[in-house]
C-alpha cells in the first residue's frame, strides 16, 4: 500500500512498515499543506492511507466519501521510541485496509473486543466500496492494545 506519513510524524517510521510504500509529507511535495489539502493532494497522487499522529483531523475533516483511509496514533509525543511500540497495530490497521480495498478476507482486527478492553478503538466509517474501515484510532498506553 502507498502510505504517506505526516509531517508531524518522524518519516523514518516508514522503514518499520515493511511491504508498503511510504513517504514523508516532504518528500512527496506537500509540506505545509493545511489538513484538508493534503487529504486531497494525497488522494489525488495516489496514496491509500495517511499515518499521523493529529488527533484533530478526524474532527476537523471529513473522512467519509474521501479514497484515503487515516490511521491516528494517539501517542504522549510524536518521537520514534513513543511510536515504535503501536507499530504492530499501525501494520494490522493496514492489512485491514488492504483487505477491504481488494476483497480479500477480514484479519481479526475488527472482532469484537472484551468489555474490559478500553484503552484503544476502531471505528469503521464508510469511505468508497468495499472499504469500509477508515479510520484507525490507537490510543497510547505502556503497551498498546486493540
Amino acid at each position: 500500500m502507498k502510505i504517506l506519513i505526516d509531517e508531524c510524524m518522524p518519516w523514518k517510521i516508514g522503514r518499520h512498515l515493511p511491504g508498503h510504500s511510504c513517504e514523508g509529507v516532504s518528500k512527496a511535495g506537500f509540506a505545509g499543506q493545511k489538513n484538508g489539502a493534503l487529504l486531497s493532494l494525497a488522494e489525488k497522487s495516489g496514496y491509500d492511507v495517511l499515518l499521523t499522529v493529529d488527533q484533530g483531523i478526524p474532527f476537523e475533516q471529513q473522512i467519509e466519501g474521501r479514497h484515503i483511509s487515516l490511521i491516528v496514533i494517539r501517542a504522549p509525543s510524536n518521537k520514534m521510541n513513543v511510536l515504535l511500540p503501536h507499530i504492530p497495530f499501525v501494520s494490522q490497521a493496514l492489512t485491514s485496509i488492504k483487505a477491504r480495498l481488494f476483497g480479500c478476507k477480514e484479519p481479526a482486527l475488527d472482532q469484537p473486543r472484551s468489555s474490559s478492553d478500553t484503552s484503544s478503538k476502531c471505528e469503521g466509517r464508510k469511505s468508497r466500496p468495499p472499504l469500509s474501515c477508515a479510520h484507525f484510532d490507537f490510543e497510547s498506553s505502556s503497551s498498546p492494545t486493540m
